[in-house]
């Protein structure tokens, strides 16, 4: 007998007793478990936080385990607020528009996951899972969508009547208002990050380990910076380019490529952009320290969250930072000492940069909640997505059953910048290894390993 459940991953660090994860759960007939993830259901961001969810249950079940599913609304993306309207993309592969209220005015349907939006002239473009950068009417409607040969992740940015963003393919695009495209220039590896447009130079970072600049009107490259691992979305303030890096490192550098300094942290940095303001520079890692520096690479301060803080923007508002972490809580911090002033819990991980707007603060989480909560931290309300009715596997942990197959159909994931493994012993049969990258599929059978 097969049992299993499809949805998006909503990991819950609770009493293990009562994990939540999304994911395939397959418990076969015979001393078998396996466990299966398919990456056209989840994304990028859900497996690399689900393999650690697998080694903690492994590790610590020693009794029945339920696996509760929520299917749907998972917040991944950073809302925009436009003319009297907010705006996100999330996970059940909708766009939503919904009002300061919380009131949903109406949602638009993509083909797959839709990522990061830009809005310009009344025209709201986005990349998306399906491999298309779309534009969508303020009220809906579907204008055209321009077709790459992978996942659209990178934000656009809209300048001079072109469209610049990156896709999986591994090329920086240049496209027209009307969609037609004007040139595009690859760099042999994927572009997440999101350009911009400063001085003549189209400005961003790849998984090929550098920054590049080039010619806005011909894609021609003017020049490029190596660092040591995927490059995230630069920032320019005061003629400076700021970019994070999988490396560890902030990247400062002048308009010609050249570095200036560079600022090393205790953990990876993914992909978004830092925070400058007021000649001082914000951003976290992933190992969940927000920092302070000033623009000479000098730690002002730093702040440690319970959880990860990566793929997301910090906000600055009246003197106050706000971010998101996987310890599902939305931070409030002091911007100028770093200590708390207050935190809110979700019931799960926030990688959702917060949007401001008339004294409220508004981010989704991967709850399949939409929050909006007052400056002091405080609930207004909450808007849920499009969720389906949970459903449960009990999977009993008994020193008899041995995990014997673990399968990532992960068709395009061989990212060095994620490439990890760990291994634990746990209750299910001994010892086994989890490795991300490289490898598409693993076997695993009481404590010996395949597939390294």
């Amino acid at each position: 007998m097969v049992l299993w459940t499809r949805g998006i991953w909503a990991a819950r660090r609770r009493v293990i007793r009562k994990v939540d994860m999304d994911k395939y759960i397959q418990e076969d007939s015979g001393p078998t478990v396996a466990i299966e993830i398919e990456e056209s259901v989840f994304g990028e961001l859900e497996t690399i936080g689900m393999l650690q969810e697998i080694v903690d249950y492994v590790s610590e079940a020693k009794t029945t385990v339920t696996f509760n599913h929520t299917a749907g609304g998972s917040i991944h993306t950073d809302p925009v607020f436009y003319k009297g309207v907010i705006y996100f993309n999330a996970s059940d592969k909708n766009l939503y528009a919904i009002s300061p209220d919380g009131e949903k005015i109406w949602t638009f349907k993509c083909g797959d996951i839709p990522f990061h939006i830009t809005i310009e002239n009344d025209i709201i473009y986005f990349g998306c899972y399906d491999k298309n950068l779309y534009t969508v009417s303020l009220e809906g409607g579907l204008l055209w969508k321009f077709a790459t040969n992978g996942k659209v992740v990178s934000r656009p940015f809209v300048k001079d009547g072109k469209i610049y963003f990156g896709s999986e393919d591994g090329n920086l695009y240049a496209i027209s208002a009307k969609g037609e495209l004007v040139w595009k220039f690859n760099t042999q590896e994927r572009v997440f990050s999101a350009p911009v447009v400063y001085k003549n130079m189209v400005i961003f970072g790849a998984e090929d380990k550098n920054v590049y600049a080039l010619d806005p009107e011909t894609g021609e490259m003017i020049w490029k910076f190596p660092g040591n691992a995927a490059m995230g979305s630069p920032v320019v303030y005061k003629d400076v380019i700021y970019v994070v890096s999988y490396d560890h490192n902030l990247y400062a550098l002048d308009l010609t490529g050249r570095l200036l300094w560079k600022f090393t942290t205790t953990a990876p940095i993914s992909y978004k952009e830092c925070l400058v303001v007021n000649d001082v520079i914000y951003f976290a890692n992933d190992g969940g320290v927000v920092y302070a520096l000033g623009i000479d690479g000098k730690v002002i301060w730093k702040f440690q969250t319970k959880g990860k803080i990566n793929f997301i923007t910090l906000v600055l508002h009246d003197g106050v930072i706000y971010f998101g972490s996987h310890d599902f809580k939305m931070y409030a911090l002091d911007a100028k000492t770093g200590k708390r002033l207050w935190a809110y819990g979700t019931k799960n991980i926030i990688i959702s940069k917060p949007v401001i707007y008339d004294n409220k603060l508004y981010f989704g989480s991967w709850d399949c909640n939409f929050y909006c909560l007052s400056f002091d931290g405080k609930l207004v309300w909450k808007l849920p997505t499009s969720t389906s009715k949970l459903a449960s596997v009990d999977v009993p942990a008994t020193t008899e059953k041995k995990v014997s197959r673990f399968i990532m159909k992960l068709q395009d994931v061989e990212r060095k910048a994620y490439r990890t493994s760990s291994s634990t012993k746990g209750q299910i049969g001994g010892t086994y290894s989890l490795d991300i990258g490289y490898k598409t599929e693993h076997e695993y059978k009481g404590g010996r390993k395949y597939g390294k």
